[in-house]
């Protein structure tokens, strides 16, 4: 039996892949390994907002079963490690609220978007990893699209969003303004650009650029992505191993919640994704503030970048490791 299978009801495309993946202050999160039924994932210092994504199904709307639950993933057990920190955390606990169903035993079914308690993270106060451990189910999922389409199109948006995991990448960010804004600016008068640190560090030592405005964070990520046309992430040549991690999360976050992106070669090329296809690559001042002036005045391939752009993402997110898991247990099943 291949991976994907068809049910007997309208032919729908179904897969035992989950797609698990976790949504760290919007930022998409693939697991590192795997662990027996755990899976591990990394977690950034300072995370406010940690929330475990899958697809979910409907067994009863699938004639599978006659529950009525929208189900996603079944949780037995979650550990937070860091150094001198080790936490197992019993689904029982009574902090677990949103996206979760009423605890089994010693188990709980999320909904396809659970969110982890801040209490149960929010000390730590270093990078930590988060298992994730599941039982084994019998649950398909509708293989389709993973990720929410945007709610605003291109006409419903304005100017740049950038986004920055350490100092060293708002430092490029900065710069890069210094170099790009004005010649933008020109191109498209009034343009601003609106920079998130995520998670919030201490600034980096780029110059002040009146078109860089510092965004407070009080909104989801995805609300403050909604708001702008378009993703800028830059990376000059020679940056370190942070600010290339960073640049990454940048794209990622981008693609999906479906902001059509202008990049760096770098971060492009190292995540697989390709210039016109799924965003714009840009190799210098010129050439970013060309790409953002196209991109912001032709909506068909404003549209046409976001939506490849997150279904790349989409599948970037359901793919290895855990999909070698899928496969074994769908050709146990056969």
């Amino acid at each position: 039996m291949d991976q994907i299978s068809e049910t007997a009801r309208e032919g729908t495309a179904m897969t035992h892949d989950a797609a698990l993946h976790l949504a760290v202050d919007g930022i998409p999160v693939r697991a590192q390994g795997m662990a027996g039924t755990a899976r591990v994932f990394a977690v950034h210092a300072g995370a406010r907002d940690i929330r475990i994504m899958s697809r979910s199904a409907v067994p009863a709307q699938l004639g599978l079963t006659r529950d009525i639950r929208r189900l996603g993933v079944h949780v037995t057990r979650i550990r937070l490690e860091a150094p001198g920190v080790l936490v197992d955390v019993a689904t029982g606990h009574a902090a677990f609220a949103q996206g979760w169903h009423g605890v089994e035993g010693s188990s709980r079914w999320t909904d396809g978007a659970a969110r982890l308690p801040a209490i149960l993270h929010q000390w730590i106060g270093a990078p930590f990893t988060m298992a994730l451990h599941l039982s084994r189910t019998d649950l398909r999922y509708p293989a389709g699209s993973l990720l929410s389409a945007p709610q605003s199109g291109h006409a419903a948006r304005r100017g740049l969003a950038a986004l920055c995991g350490c100092a060293a990448a708002e430092e490029a960010v900065r710069a890069f303004a210094a170099d790009v804004m004005p010649f933008a600016r020109i191109l498209i008068p009034g343009l601003d650009l609106r920079l998130r640190a995520i998670p919030p560090h201490a600034a980096g030592a780029g110059p002040a650029v009146d078109a860089v405005l510092p965004d407070p964070g009080t909104d989801p990520l995805a609300a403050m992505l909604e708001r702008h046309r378009i993703l800028v992430v830059p990376l000059p040549a020679g940056s370190s191993a942070e600010a290339r991690a960073s640049a990454e999360e940048a794209v990622l976050a981008g693609l999906a919640h479906g902001i059509a992106v202008v990049a760096a070669p770098e971060p492009a090329a190292s995540l697989g994704l390709s210039h016109e296809r799924h965003l714009l690559v840009a190799t210098d001042a010129t050439a970013f503030a060309m790409a953002i002036a196209r991109l912001d005045g032709d909506a068909p391939l404003w549209g046409r970048l976001s939506e490849a752009g997150q279904a790349w993402c989409g599948d970037f997110l359901a793919s290895a490791p855990l999909r070698a898991e899928a496969a074994d247990r769908a050709a146990v099943s056969s």
